[in-house]
């Protein structure tokens, strides 16, 4: 039984439609010398996204946002050498991150793990930037602070910056009359 030996395949992640469980897996090729090779499909990962939200998680980080899981190959014109691949965490999946009280984002502090913590941040960058340059009229304002030179005195004057609030509808009220 010592001449057995396992031939691993590519990874992938594959989808059980009646739990909707996902899952990493790999072929392996089970080779036994005198008997049939039996083929079969393990799972790396169990459940991807319950590793994923752990802190505990088997994925690995380059600290940069990148994600993956390693698993091992046998390399195909060498089957006594294996090599280590890394396989790319997918990116989250919709409404992962969202609360379903109150249906928005979660707080960074409520989820564990590097790899929420990632994408809970960036995803709130996304929903801010959104807001922010989506909208029809600015709630504020910021003239940041500056100098200029006084022409009648000859010296450099510095305006502090300024914020100013549009709590009004102001122009947009004139266009949605327009409008309507």
């Amino acid at each position: 039984m010592n001449d057995v030996k396992y031939i691993k395949g590519q990874a992938w992640i594959a989808k059980d439609e009646s739990t909707g469980k996902e899952s990493l897996v790999q072929d392996q090729i089970m080779v036994v010398p005198g008997v049939d090779s039996v083929s079969c499909v393990i799972a790396l990962v169990d459940d991807i996204w319950a590793d994923l939200l752990s802190s505990s998680g088997t994925y690995k980080t380059n600290d940069k946002g990148y994600f993956y899981w390693e698993y091992t190959q046998t390399l195909v014109d060498n089957p006594d050498l294996e090599i280590t691949v890394n396989f790319e965490c997918p990116k989250p999946k919709d409404g992962l991150f969202i609360d379903p009280d109150t249906k928005e984002l979660v707080d960074v502090d409520e989820v564990e793990g590097d790899y929420a913590k990632y994408w809970v941040a960036k995803l709130k960058t996304y929903a801010d930037n959104y807001e922010y340059h989506a909208a029809v009229q600015k709630k504020e304002v910021v003239f940041p602070k500056n100098e200029y030179l006084d022409w009648k005195t000859g010296k450099i004057e510095e305006v502090d910056e300024v914020l100013v609030k549009n709590d009004d509808l102001g122009d947009i009220d004139n266009l949605l009359n327009f409008m309507f």
